[in-house]
């Protein structure tokens, strides 16, 4: 999903959002529990920066 969707790792916590930092483009936040890690995810959240439409084709293709 990283190259299509690059992942930002946002940290532990949930980020708070509105504080004035982020842009006007779409976004979407996901987390990663420790039992789900792997080498290229660790645990915490992650912002990834695309078209929402196109995060959620994403997501169903790996569903299938």
């Amino acid at each position: 999903m990283t190259r299509e969707h690059p992942a930002t790792y946002i940290g532990e916590q949930f980020p708070a959002v509105g504080n004035g930092n982020g842009s006007a483009n779409d976004f979407a936040v996901i987390s990663f529990r420790a039992e789900e890690i792997t080498n290229k995810w660790r645990a915490g959240y992650y912002r990834l920066d695309s078209d929402l439409t196109k995060i959620n084709e994403a997501i169903l293709a790996l569903s299938r």
